[in-house]
């Protein structure tokens, strides 16, 4: 349908399409906003977080979905190189809050229940 410079950069955008032969019409909107053009637009590309929260669409009925193989969008905790030695006591609140919030089954019914048991997986397994 479209061609891009590199069809691996994850950041293309409209600037990188080199070939559209079908003549495709793409309007770029914010992240947020996409739940709100569903009914203006032929597709909509979305993260299913903004669906749900603007209860648009339920995002299970996406026509494809991301597998849960992909680590570049999941749930991420980082620091900088130098946090742990510029403030050991914060580090280790932050080692044990990461260390609760990866193990706690209540965190991920939690997770389940406000993004969708599909909709959302750890980038620590």
């Amino acid at each position: 349908m479209i061609s891009l410079k590199d069809p691996n950069n994850h950041l293309s955008n409209l600037q990188d399409i080199v070939s559209n032969p079908k003549k495709l019409q793409f309007i770029e909107v914010e992240g947020p906003q996409t739940a709100r053009a569903v009914d203006e637009a032929d597709l909509v590309f979305s993260y299913p977080h903004y669906l749900r929260l603007a209860k648009t669409i339920d995002p299970n009925d996406a026509l494809i979905l991301d597998d849960n193989t992909n680590t570049l969008y999941s749930i991420l905790f980082v620091v900088r190189d130098d946090y742990q030695q510029q403030h050991p006591e914060k580090a280790a609140q932050l080692e044990k809050f990461i260390k609760i919030y990866q193990t706690s089954d209540k965190v991920k019914q939690t997770l389940n229940s406000e993004i969708g048991e599909k909709l959302w997986f750890p980038g620590w397994k």
